[in-house]
């Protein structure tokens, strides 16, 4: 192994549903969300961003393993049925880290926001996600990210490379594993007494698990309250505590207002 190919992950397919590079982070992503004071540092920036030179030599599984673990905190973490409003959102906020997950982002990805933004103009496939979370609130025009961040991009060929024909990383595909069924039974869930509001949903694979989490038939208690559910998959720990939202109908962590971010304002 040379010093830019990305180190494999030491999971089995079984625990996580796909294999390669798109998953050699993903453990460390959720444990750096699960323990935000502790030292889990990302993947080293591959060397074609990090130099920012056309002539830099390209590595596309550090690349990859670099990128791999964005949608699913964006989009299955964070709850977010558009992670580019998500994005750039938070970014005009100035990208706080209130939220564990976006504290993550920032740390891993933030110095890349417009890179980020300018892809998600640019190309369909950043927003295949968007179905996993159901169609409430459809997009309308204004509903779009600035043009801006394409219009800079298009001028650097660094970034024409990297980001600029669709998604050559195939990160969109590769990020569908949370909301993968089975035909086996992949989790169980105890619930606690009513007015405590608190559930418990363990999952065997990492497959799967946002789909045994929306499907697992939790709305709110008798008493009108959210249920809180943890959510915790066997081979790799907990993964956060997740509500449904009354306004979006989708499964969240964290507060609702950092949720919002990614959903249409209809």
């Amino acid at each position: 192994m040379t010093a830019a190919e990305p180190p494999g992950t030491p999971y089995s397919y079984a625990a996580l549903g796909d294999g390669g590079p798109w998953v050699a982070a993903l453990a460390q992503a959720w444990s750096a969300v699960a323990d935000p004071q502790g030292a889990h540092l990302p993947p080293p920036d591959p060397l074609i961003m990090r130099e920012r030179t056309d002539g830099a030599s390209d590595h596309l599984g550090e690349r990859i393993a670099y990128w791999g673990p964005f949608f699913h905190l964006v989009v299955f973490g964070m709850g977010w049925r558009r992670p580019d409003l998500g994005i750039e959102r938070w970014h005009e906020l100035g990208q706080p880290t209130d939220h564990p997950i976006l504290a993550v982002v920032k740390g891993w990805w933030g110095h890349y926001v417009p890179d980020v933004l300018a892809w998600a103009a640019n190309s369909p496939y950043f927003l295949l996600e968007n179905q996993y979370l159901g169609a409430r609130h459809p997009s309308s025009d204004r509903d779009q990210i600035n043009p801006k961040w394409l219009e800079a991009s298009r001028r650097d060929s660094r970034w024409m490379y990297i980001f600029g024909s669709g998604d050559t990383m195939h990160l969109s595909s590769h990020a569908t594993t949370p909301v993968s069924t089975s035909s086996e039974p992949t989790s169980h869930l105890t619930t606690g007494p009513d007015e405590s509001a608190r559930a418990v949903l363990v999952c065997e694979t990492y497959q799967g698990w946002y789909h045994e989490l929306s499907t697992c038939g939790l709305t709110q208690t008798r008493h009108g309250s959210s249920w809180k559910v943890d959510v915790f998959v066997k081979p790799l720990g907990w993964l956060g505590t997740y509500r449904l939202s009354r306004q979006t109908g989708a499964w969240f962590s964290g507060q609702h207002r950092w949720h919002q971010l990614g959903w249409p304002r209809s």
